[in-house]
């Protein structure tokens, strides 16, 4: 399933149930941050009834090794859904905390996680 798929899925899935939780959970360091923190400036402007949050990749980490939703959500503005879409964004896909958040993500994420990269 594609990113563009599984956000019209999550999108759906939130007005159709009623809850509010994130649609898409955008995280990255440093530059990378900031191009997540833009791209979903750019996402609301397009679709303003998309729920999104950006978030440090080196937060993302401090889930540790028990990851779940609700360690999660404790520093998150919204809950997240099995339907949240995460996007990490990594200049090479090998960052640390990218890197290693994506491997704790897909813990729950079940099948709902992308990295992008420039490499």
């Amino acid at each position: 399933m594609s990113l563009g798929e599984a956000l019209v899925e999550s999108l759906r899935d939130r007005r159709e149930t009623g809850k509010d939780c994130t649609d898409l959970l955008i995280g990255g360091v440093e530059t990378s941050l900031w191009i997540a923190e833009q791209f979903a400036v750019d996402l609301r402007a397009a679709f303003p009834n998309i729920n999104i949050t950006t978030v440090s990749a080196n937060k993302l980490l401090s889930v540790g090794g028990e990851a779940n939703a609700e360690i999660l959500e404790s520093g998150l503005p919204r809950k997240i859904s099995e339907r949240t879409c995460v996007l990490l964004i990594s200049p090479s896909g090998q960052t640390f905390p990218a890197f290693h958040a994506t491997k704790e993500l897909a813990r729950f994420t079940k099948g709902h996680g992308w990295i992008f990269n420039g490499s």
